[in-house]
Order: C-alpha cells, then structure tokens, then sequence
C-alpha cells in the first residue's frame, strides 16, 4: 500500500509496519486519514471477512463512502456503507439492493465496476 509517513491504528494509535495492528488486528491507515476523519469507528473494520477500511472517502446524506483493501487480492475497492437510521428502513435498503443489481449490469470502460454488494 502506497502511504505517506508510519502508519497507525485508529483504535489503539499504535504504530506498525502494517498492513493490520499487532495489538487488535485492525486496518492501519495514514496520520493524514486519522487526521482528517477524528474517531470514525469503520476505520481498520475488516468488512464481510475481506474488505479492510484504510481511509474515508466522503460523506453524504445517505451515506459514507471508504477506500478499503481487499484481501484476496491486494487491489484498492470503494464501500458505500448507508446511514444507520436508512439501513434500517426496508424500502430503502431494498432500492439500494436495486442499485447494486443495477450497477453489475453496466459493462464500459468509463465506469467503475461493481465487485459485490450485501
């Protein structure tokens, strides 16, 4: 992982070489990020046993977006994680279901794909 300075542990702000903390196991992200989003608790989650969150991307009414890594690979991905108060509204966790499904059937070069969704 490409990264400017030592990275460290958004939950216990131990230092490593990385990429996970030998202390609690979670993702170790740049001062810079750490510096920029305070104490976001989705920082260092690993995601569905795969996804490990480095760096939030934006955040918007419906939701957060995050820079993770998936492990099978080593490549970069984007969450898009909804609010808490929409997640838990069914109609509104099944549009964005539909969305996803939506999204795996666009194939083009100018757009980004959709790896998985859940």
């Amino acid at each position: 992982m490409d990264h400017e300075g030592p990275l460290i542990c958004p939950r216990c702000r131990q230092t490593g070489p990385g990429p996970t903390c030998f202390e609690d196991g979670a993702w170790l992200v740049t001062r810079r990020v750490l510096l920029e989003t305070g104490r976001d608790s989705n920082l260092g989650s690993l995601v569905a046993g795969r996804y490990g969150i480095v760096e939030r991307l934006g955040v918007g009414g419906m939701g957060a977006v995050y820079k993770a890594v998936d492990t099978r690979d080593g490549r970069f991905v984007a969450l898009k994680f909804l609010r808490e108060q929409y997640a838990r509204h069914p109609s509104i966790r099944q549009r964005f279901i539909r969305e996803a499904e939506a999204a795996l059937a666009v194939e083009s070069p100018y757009v980004v794909p959709l790896v998985d969704f859940g």
